[in-house]
């Protein structure tokens, strides 16, 4: 199984995530799970606007390939 999940992620302004969604399926429901699961547990910098923290959403690009 290989492919790339594209999902939709809200920040909040502290930087953890606030929603994420599958945007688009690698084809593979346990790849899809997976990149889910780990996307809600990653922390990004806050995003400033003017030196303010701001919630921000944007994509992700999860790539699962094999290498041999």
């Amino acid at each position: 199984e290989q492919g790339t999940v594209v999902l939709a992620v809200t920040l909040s302004p502290d930087g953890s995530v606030d929603t994420v969604d599958l945007a688009c399926s690698s084809g593979f429901e346990r790849l899809d799970k997976a990149a889910l699961e780990a996307v809600r547990r990653w922390r990004w910098s806050p995003t400033l606007r003017d030196g303010v923290a701001v919630a921000v959403r944007g994509t992700v690009d999860i790539p699962f390939v094999l290498q041999g």
